[in-house]
């Protein structure tokens, strides 16, 4: 199933993701300073075990939030883009496995 919307915006000082809810999509802001890590890597899944590209956002108080390519196809390489300037201006942990 494909995301028809944008779920992961930043801006200077926090993330906004928008997090599945029971109905619809939750915000959820987290401040930098609660970004403890964002990973971008491959993993393999779905029915045929495809490898395909992953999103990891590790925070305080929210856990681990994973996005996969197959999921948000249409916006994932705008993510990788904007997350990377994120952790760059906030001297967030960052790894790059691709």
């Amino acid at each position: 199933m494909s995301v028809k919307e944008q779920v992961i915006f930043t801006d200077k000082a926090e993330l906004i993701l928008l997090l599945k809810a029971r109905v619809g999509r939750e915000p959820r802001n987290i401040a930098a300073d609660q970004v403890q890590s964002i990973r971008f890597g491959k993993v393999k899944g779905g029915l045929f075990k495809k490898e395909m590209r992953q999103i990891t956002i590790v925070a305080k108080g929210v856990g681990t939030i994973e996005y996969d390519e197959s999921t948000h196809k249409q916006y994932f390489d705008s993510y990788v883009e904007n997350l990377r300037k994120f952790a760059k201006e906030n001297n967030v942990t960052f790894y790059d496995f691709d």
